[in-house]
């Protein structure tokens, strides 16, 4: 039966350092689509395409104190001060993270992270330690330039649609921060839209990407 519980365990990519949590939080996964809409003319709302948000995960857990001899923890060596100085660490210095949930004989979920919030606390006197923890799915920007070429394709099959139409608020430089991550971009989206004036736009105007 050992090897069928579900352990969690984070890893600092960076040095390959891991830590397996004494008793395991059962992490809730919470996923969404940015849906992006434009009020058409004669058509009414259309929508323009959709990208996918990052993953959080939240989790609420136990981190249990040696002196306490519970026999169904993992790791019985270390108190909770050890967990929790890496896990602050690594959230204020945002690292990068590997969280692998599995059994030892399946993966269940893997994912590339950083640590988003963590708070804890001793509540009750038996120096276990509650805490809540949030990751954040880390996604590498893959966009590379040469001779300041925008790897449009990658941006295009990211966005789902080749055209952006200018909604409320809009600036050539929120939109290339918004597509490509860099707003200095917005130099190249005037040029590919031949446009004369890039504080003039429109809403509802579509632009090339």
């Amino acid at each position: 039966m050992g090897e069928d519980r579900r352990k969690l365990i984070l890893t600092k990519v960076k040095d390959n350092f891991s830590i397996l949590f004494p008793l395991t939080p059962f992490p809730k996964f919470s996923s969404s689509m940015n849906i992006s809409t434009v009020e058409l003319f004669g058509h009414g709302e259309t929508d323009t395409g959709a990208i996918r948000n990052l993953t959080k995960i939240t989790m609420d857990g136990i981190l249990p104190h040696p002196k306490n001899n519970y026999d169904f923890v993992f790791n019985n060596d270390y108190a909770p001060g050890y967990y929790t100085n890496y896990l602050y660490d690594w959230m204020v210095n945002q690292n990068n993270l590997l969280m692998s949930y599995r059994t030892d004989t399946q993966k269940i979920s893997h994912l590339n992270c950083r640590i988003e919030k963590f708070d804890f606390a001793e509540e009750d006197g038996s120096k276990n330690i509650k805490f809540n923890l949030t990751l954040r799915e880390y996604r590498e920007n893959k966009l590379t330039d040469s001779d300041d070429v925008v790897n449009s394709q990658y941006v295009i099959d990211s966005y789902g649609s080749d055209t952006y139409y200018v909604g409320e608020g809009d600036t050539l430089i929120t939109i290339a921060a918004k597509l490509y991550g860099d707003s200095s971009k917005w130099n190249y989206l005037m040029n590919k839209n031949n446009l004369k004036n890039p504080l003039i736009l429109e809403v509802g105007q579509g632009l090339k990407i």
